[in-house]
């Protein structure tokens, strides 16, 4: 059985992105799109930010709401109830340790 990865280390861009999804968030109430994603941290292709957003899904630290929505990843904190499915489980079942 695979071991949980809810909360797991980001790599220093990974961190950079999602504090700046947080940002967004707190002063926008949205998080932001991958083109403004693109704009911020100077990526060519949105490709490269979906790649982000995927890794920070499967590490906790964003949750990806219904697919084709431009705003569809959100950050969140691993660490809270709601943020992580795993969270409170036995980590035999897949739970957070």
């Amino acid at each position: 059985m695979r071991a949980s990865t809810c909360g797991s280390p980001m790599t220093e861009r990974q961190a950079e992105i999602h504090a700046f999804m947080v940002e967004c968030q707190r002063v926008h109430g949205s998080p932001p799109t991958v083109r403004e994603i693109m704009g911020r941290f100077g990526l060519a292709s949105p490709t490269g930010v979906v790649g982000h957003f995927r890794s920070l899904v499967k590490k906790g630290w964003v949750r990806e709401l219904a697919p084709g929505l431009s705003r569809r990843f959100v950050a969140v904190d691993p660490a809270t109830p709601d943020a992580c499915p795993c969270f409170g489980k036995p980590v035999e079942e897949g739970g957070a340790a």
